[in-house]
């Protein structure tokens, strides 16, 4: 039992364990996976099949197309391609290159944009935790400040290594 568990002391202060390193649950997604995830799970939804594990390869190469620009004429000339992949999203018929493209390029803006914002709220978040630290900390030191002045203490320090203090 005692090599299953183990004891870790959390810091007074935030209640977190103060000897495991923190990982951030916000990773850095492309935008790519996002659309990729976003057309598996269409397919999934239109076919009622939870069983479609990926997007297949020739499908996967003309999503990338609408994201990077590219020069591919097999790619670009291919219409029987693009309507097959826009038979396997179960767009509505009649199906045309330009549909399935639009399709995808109109889903890559709003997953791009909803990215966009995401990473400009994370940025703002952060800043605000930042102005909130720093309010607390100015605080505290004049909270300091009044209690020295009460106790009628001429100098005082702050004690950032430990030590023994004697009256």
């Amino acid at each position: 039992m005692k090599n299953e568990w183990s004891s870790v002391p959390l810091c007074a202060f935030c209640r977190i364990s103060s000897n495991v390193t923190t990982i951030s649950i916000m990773k850095d997604i492309s935008v790519m996976d996002l659309l990729i995830e976003c057309l598996i799970r269409e397919s999934r939804q239109s076919k009622n099949n939870n069983e479609i594990p990926e997007i297949p390869l020739e499908f996967y190469n003309f999503a990338k197309s609408i994201t990077e620009s590219t020069n591919d004429q097999l790619m670009n000339n291919n219409k029987d391609m693009w309507i097959k992949f826009g038979q396997w999203l179960e767009l509505k018929e009649p199906i045309s290159k330009s549909d399935v493209r639009q399709h995808l390029k109109s889903q890559w803006k709003r997953l791009s944009h909803a990215a966009e914002i995401r990473n400009s709220k994370v940025l703002e978040i952060s800043k605000e935790i930042l102005e909130i630290e720093k309010k607390k900390s100015t605080i505290n030191k004049k909270k300091m400040i009044v209690s020295a002045q009460d106790n009628n203490i001429k100098n005082f320090r702050y004690v950032t290594n430990s030590e023994c203090i004697v009256d």
